[in-house]
């Protein structure tokens, strides 16, 4: 890693600064609207092929075809994390 990209992460994790939050952080944002059969077909496209998806270990094949085969079910399974604020730790 050169310096200057060192130099960088040290100082944003050195960092003092706050970032203000709204008053009401439950109400929904830019990113936070349900997700739409369009753009569960757009990422079905992106997904290379012969990749894992993260630490995941299933394929982005699998993956696809689960979009393709039962998009209603990934859409209520998204939407369902999305409305119930559900992070995955890891």
């Amino acid at each position: 890693m050169n310096n200057t990209l060192r130099n960088h992460i040290k100082s944003v994790l050195k960092s003092t600064r706050t970032l203000k939050m709204p008053p009401d952080s439950t109400k929904i944002g830019k990113l936070d609207y349900p997700f739409t059969s369009e753009e569960l077909e757009k990422a079905k496209h992106v997904l290379k092929q012969g990749k894992a998806c993260g630490n995941a270990t299933l394929n982005n094949e699998i993956i696809s075809v689960f979009f393709e085969l039962y998009p209603d079910i990934a859409l209520t399974l998204f939407n369902s994390i999305l409305d119930k604020n559900i992070t995955i730790d890891e």
